[in-house]
């Protein structure tokens, strides 16, 4: 599980990448993700960040208990229930922001196709659960392949469709994921491509489009740097009163320096735009940070 305190114009992102990703894609290949993180951590899939104009506070809890089971040699379930609670301060009225909360349960089968490639199939059905809002039920089914192109390039491509069911309406879509992540000698690069369904601060499920490039690499033991830059599209998955659709794209290079093997301080500079379709102009953000960072040494 995790907690975390953001606001809704820039995220600010305490981790390490020297760390490895819990979730295992193991795909027969020789590891060497080097820097490589999870996908939420890593391609920050947001459709909330510049809704708002204001300074807005966000709590999220996310608790997401799993089990797995082989059921030969090459096949295995993975069966999780993941719980979110997402909670706003400082918030304005019209700004229609509401605090919200998630359940989802998740299947997931995975087949070793071969040495280098192994394929799945995901269902998942979550209820949102907005304050104000009508709750929401959503299904959503894909299959996905992972396959290690060479030792250092690894590949995941998954397609399949949702389905969106309120009090007066339901919807379908088409959902996708296309990710390339190569490692090198001193960091890695990523680039992915995406639709998913993501709940919204305003009490809907969007239809998100989210494409992310990136680089992390090492200068040094103690100094690294690291380039992202992301652009995405959000519309609502079904008919709402107000339109809250927008385009929104950012460029942030950083650099890091690793003060002991738990300290680090790191400073970022972060271009934003946003075109929100209920204003009329597209507005722009220039920010700078300087973080201070502790990352407790992992035990097994």
């Amino acid at each position: 599980g995790s907690l975390r305190r953001e606001d809704l114009l820039r995220t600010i992102d305490l981790i390490d990448p020297g760390f490895g990703s819990d979730q295992s894609t193991d795909t027969g290949g020789t590891d060497t993700g080097e820097g490589e993180l999870s996908d939420e951590l890593l391609t920050d899939g947001d459709p909330d960040l510049g809704t708002v104009e204001t300074l807005v506070r966000r709590s999220v809890i996310d608790v997401e208990p799993h089990a797995g089971f082989d059921l030969n040699p090459r096949t295995s379930v993975r069966l999780s229930y993941g719980y979110q609670n997402i909670s706003f301060d400082d918030t304005d009225e019209a700004d229609a922001i509401q605090d919200s909360e998630s359940h989802a349960g998740t299947v997931e089968l995975r087949r070793e196709l071969s040495p280098r490639d192994v394929g799945s199939l995901q269902i998942q059905r979550t209820r949102f659960e907005p304050d104000v809002s009508a709750e929401v039920d959503t299904w959503e089914g894909r299959f996905g392949l992972e396959r290690q192109i060479t030792e250092r390039v690894r590949s995941r491509l998954s397609a399949g469709a949702s389905r969106v069911e309120t009090d007066a309406e339901e919807t379908t879509g088409f959902l996708f994921l296309a990710r390339i992540d190569r490692s090198t000698e001193r960091g890695n690069l990523y680039a992915l491509i995406e639709r998913a369904l993501r709940p919204s601060a305003f009490g809907e499920i969007v239809e998100f489009d989210h494409l992310v490039i990136g680089t992390y690499q090492r200068i040094s033991e103690r100094l690294s740097w690291s380039l992202r830059a992301r652009a995405s599209r959000n519309e609502s998955s079904a008919d709402v009163a107000f339109d809250r659709s927008q385009k929104y794209a950012d460029v942030s290079p950083s650099l890091r320096w690793q003060l002991t093997p738990a300290w680090s301080i790191g400073t970022e500079y972060t271009y934003t735009w946003v075109d929100r379709e209920r204003d009329a102009d597209s507005t722009t953000r220039n920010a700078v940070s300087l973080s201070l960072t502790y990352s407790p040494p992992r035990r097994l």
